[in-house]
């Protein structure tokens, strides 16, 4: 198998990788990324679409030896695989575009972190995360839900 393994679960004692944000926490980096794509050589964290937000994920997954595809809430990972699911906010400027990850943890809740911050199972509104589509994410921009991707790590 590659570098990338489907995470133990959710443990946020033990967790140590505090540096890092969403996209590393979700996809099982251990190191802080400076924006999706910064693994597979895109030169900048500058406004893009959703449709490029997703092939950004798929390439530095790819360089990472793990394998993406879209998927539903309902589809149940292997036992080598987890889900993670995709948000992305567009505003008026160009700066504050961003997006946001979670991932489904062993126990079928999900969880997801912020730069700075332990991983924690509740969304904003301290709600346990069972749906991903229903978590407040943030209180000053709405997240538009993208998908759920499946990640599997290739030998």
């Amino acid at each position: 198998m590659g570098r990338i393994r489907k995470p133990n679960g959710f443990n946020p004692e033990e967790y140590v990788w505090r540096n890092n944000d969403c996209y590393a926490y979700a996809t099982n980096l251990k190191r802080p990324m400076d924006y999706i794509g910064y693994i597979s050589g895109y030169k900048n964290k500058a406004h893009f679409s959703k449709e490029e937000l997703i092939e950004r994920l798929v390439s530095d997954m790819e360089k990472e030896n793990v394998y993406v595809y879209e998927t539903n809430f309902e589809q149940e990972p292997s036992d080598w695989e987890w889900k993670i699911a995709v948000f992305s906010v567009e505003t008026s400027r160009k700066e504050k575009y961003d997006y946001h990850f979670m991932r489904e943890d062993s126990n079928g809740r999900w969880s997801h972190k912020f730069r700075g911050e332990k991983p924690t199972d509740k969304d904003l509104d301290g709600t346990k995360i069972v749906d991903p589509r229903l978590a407040t994410i943030n209180k000053r921009y709405e997240y538009i839900f993208i998908g759920f991707f499946m990640l599997c790590p290739l030998c």
